[in-house]
């Protein structure tokens, strides 16, 4: 890391001591530091991703390398400017001794989160080429393939197959049923394959706008029958097909 030649890491670099814990215990500074570094690093990403989906144009051009020196600058300025963090400054003054070098803490650091980044990267841009790729296959077919098996196109019928696995919503006898070879069977007044295509792409394209995540289609019943619960563990995301 050569964050030693500059900026305030570098400052504090360049009179640094080897620390030492005689219990072998990690840096208390450490995880908080880390922690830091990870949450701003998401919320960045995030914004970047938001920023170039907005735009067109490609992920992939920014450094990960120096998008995360800059993080790391601007969380140890911010930690050191902390006044509620009274522990870690004494630690991070020098009053208490650390067993792990300096230097080989923020290598360590540095290194996990350029990893990190590196990997996200990756899957955002992999995840975006299938989203792509979906995309077009959908608009050149008027096929909806099922959200929950992500396999068979969903089929119109007068009644719910008997091998179905899950209820229908509504009493209705004139109701339309959607249903799936995977056993997904969803009925309602003005239920169409347009429908649920739409509500799947703008559902999509909402969460797209500020997550970079992989959505999860779960088949689900409740009182109104059945549904599809739409999720994402990245960012928290939760609704439901219809």
């Amino acid at each position: 890391m050569e964050s030693g030649q500059g900026g305030p890491l570098g400052a504090t670099v360049a009179h640094r001591k080897l620390y030492k814990n005689p219990r072998g215990r990690t840096p208390p500074w450490k995880d908080i530091y880390r922690k830091r570094c990870m949450e701003r690093l998401r919320w960045n990403r995030s914004q970047v991703v938001q920023r170039f989906r907005s735009s067109g144009q490609p992920l992939g051009e920014d450094d990960p390398t120096q998008l995360v020196q800059d993080v790391m600058e601007m969380e140890w300025a911010a930690l050191n400017r902390c006044s509620n963090l009274l522990a870690v400054k004494k630690s991070l003054d020098g009053s208490e001794v650390e067993e792990e070098p300096w230097m080989s803490v923020m290598e360590e650091i540095q290194q996990e989160l350029v990893n990190q980044e590196e990997r996200l990267l990756v899957d955002i841009m992999k995840y975006d080429a299938a989203a792509l790729a979906n995309q077009v296959t959908l608009q050149q077919s008027e096929e909806v393939i099922c959200p929950v098996c992500q396999r068979h196109g969903l089929q119109e019928s007068q009644r719910r197959p008997s091998g179905a696995s899950i209820t229908t919503i509504g009493s209705e006898s004139g109701a339309n049923v959607l249903v799936c070879g995977c056993g997904l069977a969803l009925q309602g007044a003005n239920l169409s394959l347009n429908t649920v295509k739409s509500s799947l792409e703008n559902t999509i394209s909402h969460h797209g706008q500020t997550c970079e995540g992989q959505m999860s289609f779960t088949e689900t019943t409740d009182t109104q029958g059945a549904n599809v619960l739409i999720t994402c563990s990245i960012c928290d995301w939760m609704s439901f097909l219809l």
